[in-house]
């Protein structure tokens, strides 16, 4: 793989990636988890049972998507700055750890957007 090849599938990554935040609607989903966890220390939250509960597996919800995005763009960021340093300097060893990142990106991706 070269580098053109590794730039074109990061810019792919990235619009794919820009595409499902907004897909996920993070930014709104992050609200909403704040607003459930402000919920939680309220008085008389814990007395209803049968609501907290929901309460919780609705944050649940919310963090293990929102995690689940944020890995991978830690992942695509990673992969970035890699490729990035790889531009400055052609390194064998930086090439092999982007090949081998590249396709565990790809997949996160498709996860995503499924």
């Amino acid at each position: 793989m070269d580098i053109t090849e590794i730039k074109a599938i990061l810019e792919k990554s990235k619009v794919k990636l820009d595409n499902i935040y907004v897909a996920m609607d993070i930014e709104v989903e992050g609200k909403k988890l704040l607003s459930l966890e402000a919920q939680t220390v309220e008085d008389g939250f814990w007395e209803d049972k049968k609501n907290s509960t929901k309460t919780i597996s609705s944050m649940n919800t919310i963090k293990a998507k929102i995690n689940s995005y944020n890995k991978t763009l830690d992942l695509y960021d990673n992969t970035y700055a890699a490729y990035e340093l790889l531009k400055e300097d052609e390194d064998a060893e930086l090439l092999k750890e982007i090949e081998k990142t590249l396709p565990e990106l790809e997949e996160k991706i498709d996860e995503l957007e499924t």
